[in-house]
């Protein structure tokens, strides 16, 4: 996968369930959109999770990762 140089790509991982890792995320992915400005997208790839950005933001995706996976 290319990425543009001026992107950065942050991953948020744990040793196990219950650590933090998505409310981590949602916090980061939040500061990073409104200090620094940044165009931010987060994406959880957590195939344990019940949706649980979906609870953390109370924001309803516009696409999941299965849509993404599957668009031709």
């Amino acid at each position: 996968m290319a990425i543009h140089e001026s992107c950065h790509l942050i991953c948020v991982m744990g040793g196990k369930g219950g650590v933090g890792k998505s409310v981590f995320a949602a916090n980061f992915a939040l500061t990073l959109m409104l200090e620094m400005r940044a165009k931010t997208l987060l994406v959880d790839l957590d195939l344990k999770s019940c949706g649980d950005q979906n609870v953390i933001t109370g924001l309803r995706p516009l696409k999941t990762v299965a849509d993404l996976a599957n668009m031709k």
